[in-house]
């Protein structure tokens, strides 16, 4: 076919899950990846592992293949003993198959409801058998039965659907009792059979419990203090349609806070989940942006425990976040799991916020690394542990920090469960942290956090010459090797362009008070870890007895040169080192002319005439070092994954997302066997 490269791994086809021309464009929520096959590999081979990419581990036998053989549609389907490889595609790129049900048609079958925190019953879960007619107020009479709470009164509960929405993450939504939720489920695993077999129902009391909510993207004015805030959302909650709000709303039921200003959002509590579902949804069609956040009861957390929480930039490293973010929900409990995308940082670190000890995984670039790492410190007094280890999954181009701390340079498809226990085998180290202050020439402040390095001149230029080529052609920019490419490309130009700002003519540098002379460099960086520009040394490991041996932990930093980018591509290649300038522990630089490239931690801009001040934070991060290969000589047990789960702590989706792996076959929606009784 036209667009299709086959290669030695073999075809590339695509699995596609859905129907028509939306499934078709969409595709990318799906396998993600082409899977390559040969002239051997079986229908039933290919069903088999993309069934597995889409997290589903129902019986192989109710799912086939087909491949569209008309411009109307018309499907066939796939022999399992048949051969994909031979398939004539007249389409553009790879071949596309679609994956399809037996039994999504299926009149009747049962619906797993979880424990939504139900008091006076100790049972975890129950089956409720449904047909296409059985509403969810006959779920929720039947659900209570089986709960041993018989004498409760219907009118009080409902039904909760929670749902894996892939840019949203988990999302719930209290059923009306009139509504079909079989036939609801069949709709949607029509759409698509992964969005159907991650749908889980629970049983809630509609009062319930406090419900916190996380509100995102707020105006900077709105966040100024806690009455604006509260201003901001009556007048949010006053454009939404009136028969979506409760007849009376208590405002001085709500409770506004804290705030996180730099994050753009806010903390809401609200004292029941009933009040809390009505408001959000009000919000949600006035256009802000909410997530309500699980609620985790350390109580029923055991106290060797440490749950893993666990955030992934879904773009980075191209399709590697949307895979990675698919395959922790797959393995771990999804409420553990968090879309940076979605809210960022703050809705994972809060609703953690009672936990004695946990440990964060940041599955990103850099950028991202920092980005946690900052919403930490701004959250960390709202925290019970205060010292939060955090591991590193590189996704990013450099991956700088997350080589010195020997994560590697990039994530190259290991299986998740070794990614797990290389955590569970981790080393802790401390981190040093730098605020960066900028004042200009009005005495105008701004602050950022540094965890890498600080840049001035040449190499800041080359990152701000990237930033805007990506920005430009965001879709060209999915794979590391091809952003290296434009990193190489950039120098380049700069090598046959010379045009660089001088540096000794524009910048003044002071370390501990004194004024450093600077040498004839293009380029100088402050150094805080022994890994710059994807993997090389700038600093060096020989001694020097004018400074001391250089680490991430010291309370120092180093400041090195680039005579030109012809040195800047010898320290790359590991043949020689950068200049040593200075080392220190306080640092001023002063900027004399407008337009001077800075980078921070790959963060480019230009920057205009004022003064930089560069202070060491009080708190160290407290980061998760990789140890040795021994993760790879054993093979995961039932305590490991039991560390790092969170199975029944939650109040939404204990018993029905729960992270074992012994619990996922036991917990889904099904449809039963014509001898099945339904117990």
């Amino acid at each position: 076919a036209k667009g299709e490269d086959v290669t030695e791994k073999g075809r590339p086809c695509l699995v596609v899950d859905g129907r028509g021309k939306k499934a078709f464009k969409k595709w990318r929520n799906t396998t993600l990846h082409p899977t390559y096959i040969t002239k051997a590999t079986k229908a039933s081979e290919l069903l088999a592992v993309s069934l597995k990419k889409l997290g589903i581990s129902d019986n192989p036998e109710d799912y086939f293949l087909v491949e569209v053989v008309s411009s109307n549609g018309d499907e066939r389907e796939l022999l399992a003993s048949e051969f994909p490889y031979f398939i004539r595609w007249e389409g553009y790129g790879p071949l596309k198959l679609y994956l399809r049900s037996r039994t999504v048609e299926a009149g009747r079958g049962y619906l797993m409801i979880g424990n939504g925190q139900l008091d006076l019953t100790s049972i975890d879960s129950v089956t409720v058998q449904v047909t296409n007619s059985t509403m969810a107020d006959e779920v929720v009479k039947t659900a209570l039965i089986k709960f041993e709470l018989e004498d409760a009164d219907p009118e009080l509960y409902c039904l909760v659907e929670v749902s894996q929405i892939v840019k949203e993450g988990v999302k719930e939504r209290p059923l009306n009792g009139r509504e079909f939720p079989w036939q609801q489920m069949k709709d949607l695993r029509k759409d698509s059979l992964r969005s159907g077999y991650h749908q889980r129902y629970y049983l809630r009391h509609k009062e319930g419990h406090e419900t916190v909510v996380y509100l995102w993207n707020l105006p900077k004015e709105a966040l100024e203090d806690k009455d604006k805030c509260v201003g901001f959302l009556k007048k949010l909650i006053e454009e939404a349609p009136q028969q979506m709000l409760p007849d009376v709303i208590m405002y001085d039921r709500m409770s506004v806070g804290p705030l996180f200003p730099s994050m753009g959002g806010a903390i809401v509590h609200f004292p029941t989940y009933d009040l809390a579902m009505k408001i959000t949804a009000a919000l949600e069609v006035s256009h802000a942006k909410v997530i309500v956040l699980p609620t985790i009861h350390p109580e029923m957390v055991a106290e060797d425990q440490e749950p893993l929480l666990v955030f992934v930039n879904r773009k980075s490293g191209g399709n590697q976040g949307k895979e990675l973010l698919t395959a922790f929900k797959r393995h771990l409990n999804p409420h553990q799991v968090f879309d940076l995308l979605s809210g960022g940082p703050i809705p994972g670190l809060y609703a953690f916020r009672k936990l004695p000890s946990f440990r964060i995984l940041i599955g990103g670039g850099d950028g991202t690394f920092g980005w946690v790492l900052g919403a930490l410190e701004e959250v960390r007094g709202h925290l019970l542990c205060r010292d939060v280890p955090s591991g590193l999954l590189p996704l990013g181009t450099g991956n700088d920090l997350a080589r010195v701390l020997k994560w590697g340079g990039g994530y190259t498809g290991e299986k998740i469960m070794q990614v797990l226990l290389s955590l569970e085998d981790a080393d802790a180290v401390e981190l040093d942290r730098w605020e960066v202050i900028f004042s200009d020439t009005n005495g105008k402040k701004s602050t950022l956090f540094m965890n890498n390095y600080f840049g001035l001149g040449l190499d800041a230029a080359i990152a701000l010459g990237f930033h805007n080529a990506r920005e430009e052609n965001p879709e060209k920019f999915n794979s590391r090797f091809h952003n290296k490419g434009v990193y190489l490309q950039l120098g380049l130009q700069k090598m046959i362009s010379r045009s660089t700002v001088d540096l000794q003519e524009s910048v003044h540098v002071y370390v501990d008070e004194e004024k450093v002379d600077l040498p004839d460099v293009k380029g100088f960086i402050f150094l805080n870890i022994q890994s710059w520009g994807s993997g090389a040394d700038l600093w060096g490991t020989g001694s020097d007895p004018n400074y001391k041996p250089a680490s991430f932990s010291d309370g120092l930093m180093e400041v090195a040169g680039l005579s030109g980018v012809m040195q800047m591509g010898q320290v790359q290649s590991g043949i020689r080192r950068g200049v040593r300038i200075a080392q220190g522990a306080k640092f001023k630089v002063d900027i004399l002319a407008e337009g001077v490239p800075v980078q921070v931690d790959g963060e480019a801009w230009l920057c205009p005439m004022g003064t930089f001040h560069l202070k060491l934070l009080p708190s160290k991060a407290n980061m998760l070092q990789k140890g040795g290969e021994k993760h790879f000589a054993r093979k995961p047990s039932r305590d490991d994954f039991r560390n790092i789960s969170l199975s029944k702590q939650l109040s939404s989706p204990e018993a029905l997302l729960g992270g074992g792996l012994s619990s996922r076959r036991r917990t889904r929606n099904s449809i039963p066997d014509e001898e099945d009784d339904g117990q």
